[in-house]
């Protein structure tokens, strides 16, 4: 799934260009990268992933996120590995409330869908390493109003993001079985936490007990890195 959407706000600097994609929780590591495969009306297409000579488990997004903004208000983003994959959409964005309706969904599972708040609503810096030339005239207008959108959630929740991700890592552990993947006890303690009751076993069992999205996606996460 780390070919995933990702949402996306375009801020230009005089030597380069970073983008924004929203990832609910946030991520560790160091910065990622992207490459800007297209741009069609008011849709800009990215895969987003770790810099040359990182290791995945480093860089928290696996093979890589495959990511769209469209109408710099909505973002999309996904990935697939192996038979684990994942996918997420982002809108509604509040700056005053900084909070962020989110649906994320999982091959073979229930859709869910959450209102984040605080560190869950995370916007992720990528600098654009290939296709920068495809970001112009409507393209680069588009993002910089989604970029003005997000920037104060940024500066305010990247430090709380990065606990909270480093937390949902830490705190989860993963193993694939017959090709899906199951929860560990970790995995299991942060569910019942969620969701104030018994802790489910499986990724399935999580979906239908109503974990958030931004731990759905953490789960998911930890699966695809696992089957590499």
């Amino acid at each position: 799934m780390r070919q995933s959407l990702a949402v996306l706000s375009f801020v230009a600097c005089a030597a380069a260009l970073d983008i924004q994609f929203v990832f609910p929780g946030g991520i560790e590591g160091p910065s990622p990268v992207a490459t800007i495969e297209s741009v069609e009306g008011s849709t800009t297409s990215a895969l987003v992933g770790c810099p040359t000579g990182t290791s995945i488990e480093d860089c928290g997004l696996g093979p890589g996120l495959n990511v769209e903004i469209i109408g710099g208000t909505r973002y999309d983003a996904s990935m697939s590995v192996g038979t684990v994959s994942v996918s997420y959409g982002c809108d509604g964005y509040d700056s005053a409330a900084n909070t962020m309706t989110c649906t994320a969904a999982m091959a073979g599972q229930d859709t869910q869908t959450a209102v984040l708040s605080g560190s869950d609503v995370a916007f992720i810096s990528a600098s654009v390493i290939e296709g920068a030339s495809l970001l112009g005239g409507g393209a680069s207008e588009t993002a910089s109003a989604s970029a003005s959108s997000s920037a104060s959630a940024s500066a305010t929740a990247s430090a709380a993001s990065k606990t909270s991700a480093a937390a949902a890592s830490s705190g989860m552990q993963t193993s694939m079985v017959s090709g899906t993947a199951a929860v560990g006890s970790h995995a299991s303690s942060h569910a019942a936490s969620a969701t104030g009751s018994s802790a489910p076993q499986s990724t399935g069992a999580a979906a239908r007990f109503g974990i958030e999205g931004a731990a759905l996606l953490a789960l998911a996460g930890a699966a695809a890195v696992n089957v590499l």
